[in-house]
């Protein structure tokens, strides 16, 4: 929004964008046409004093579709905000403009002309200002968002109130942000007195509502983003973070400072920009750790990672058996145990990492990372799995039918074979009968 806002001192309307009076006596006193033309007064101003017309400039001159005043806004957005910051500076616009107009206009009016620095020529067309104010007041109409409200439920449940006393009914929490903000007003009255101490008290009476509003105004700039980001269906969200990694539960914990500042699909977006970050930095890393040991090729990298994670367990398993077993006083120093002391710790299997810790994961899309998680099939598997099925059912003279694909992967489970062919089916990578 533009810095310096007007509002009507009688009616106090936002007339920051209209057409409106200004008296040319009075200091700082704007009206609002309806109420200039029914004779409005305050204070000491009179409908007798000079008066001054405040236009908003809203016609073309570069372009048919961006008036003057919005080129006033974009460039002292680009100027305050930094130029490549289009998001807010399309706030700043405002009228309906994205962060994609912007960019297009400026990049097109101000950087692509013959004559840069300099904006190109003045636009030349006919101006109907009456069409172009229609133009602006439908798009403005189009962009204005529908209000993020929670679904009311039917009945509330102990669900609900096991988040912070949340009563859906009422879309308010049992405790609120600022939660005594109502406590210096309640019991605030206006008398009409014109005495000089009653209007200083009136002064600091305004002054005091104006900070209340201004504390609803965070209190529901907070509900909205737990509203828009749905933070009530906190279970699903920690279900969610327990499939994490560790790695990606740190990073998410240090981002969610941002979710106040972005949209739901930008927040998931940048989340998932940063996991696989994560993700490519192990992975080179461990790449990095295997060409010094001089392993030449991947094959080489699984076998020695399997040795590498053995040899932890051994020795994790041998230092907790010196542990348990040094006496507290002795100065000998402990004998070391034989081998056959630790075969049982030898011979236990190594774990598995699971599925969300797997380097591979960016290979797959949405369906197949959750047909993966419900099967319980690591990325490299599930591929070669997929690439059989698909060759077989190209090389295959008649339909491939799920009979085929059993026969086929004998060695996997038939339940899991049976999901991943109507899988393939579904997504028509398979010639069915």
């Amino acid at each position: 929004m533009p810095p310096q806002k007007f509002h009507c001192n009688v009616c106090a309307q936002d007339i920051t964008r209209m057409i409106h009076i200004r008296c040319a006596e009075c200091a700082d006193f704007d009206l609002c046409i309806p109420c200039y033309t029914s004779g409005a007064s305050l204070g000491e101003h009179q409908p007798s004093h000079p008066y001054r017309i405040i236009e908003t400039n809203s016609y073309p001159i570069f372009t048919e579709d961006w008036g003057a005043d919005e080129e006033l806004l974009l460039i002292d957005a680009c100027e305050t905000l930094g130029l490549g910051n289009w998001s807010d500076i399309a706030e700043y616009v405002g009228n309906g403009r994205t962060k994609e107009d912007c960019k297009d206009h400026y990049i097109s009016t101000y950087i692509e002309t013959s004559n840069y620095p300099l904006s190109k020529s003045e636009f030349d067309g006919p101006i109907d200002r009456i069409a172009f104010a229609e133009k602006k007041r439908a798009r403005i109409q189009k962009f204005e968002p529908i209000p993020v409200i929670p679904p009311k439920p039917l009945a509330s449940t102990p669900q609900c109130h096991e988040i912070q006393g949340y009563m859906p009914g009422r879309l308010e929490f049992d405790q609120e942000y600022m939660n005594e903000a109502e406590v210096p007003v309640k019991d605030m009255n206006f008398e009409e007195d014109a005495s000089e101490s009653k209007q200083q008290e009136e002064h600091i009476k305004l002054t005091m509502l104006n900070i209340y509003n201004s504390r609803l105004t965070s209190r529901a700039i907070r509900k909205q983003v737990i509203f828009t980001h749905n933070l009530l269906d906190y279970r699903r969200l920690q279900a969610n973070e327990k499939r994490l990694s560790k790695e990606e539960r740190l990073l998410l914990n240090k981002t969610k400072s941002f979710a106040r500042l972005l949209s739901a699909e930008d927040y998931r977006k940048f989340l998932h920009g940063l996991f696989e970050q994560v993700a490519l930095v192990k992975r080179i890393q461990e790449l990095q750790e295997w060409r010094q040991m001089g392993l030449t090729n991947l094959e080489q990298g699984v076998r020695y990672q399997r040795d590498k994670t053995q040899k932890m367990l051994i020795s994790r398993a041998t230092s907790g058996l010196i542990r348990q077993n040094k006496p507290l006083n002795s100065v000998v120093p402990p004998v070391p145990f034989p081998i056959r002391d630790i075969q049982k710790f030898v011979k236990q299997p190594i774990p598995v990492p699971s599925f969300p810790t797997s380097a591979d994961r960016h290979l797959l899309s949405d369906e197949e990372h959750s047909l993966c998680l419900q099967l319980q099939i690591f990325p490299k598997p599930f591929l070669a799995l997929k690439y059989a099925l698909i060759s077989a059912s190209l090389i295959s003279d008649k339909p491939f039918s799920k009979d085929d694909a059993v026969q086929l992967l004998k060695h996997i489970e038939h339940t899991k074979v049976e999901q991943l062919y109507d899988f393939c089916k579904r997504l028509n990578w398979i010639t069915t009968p």
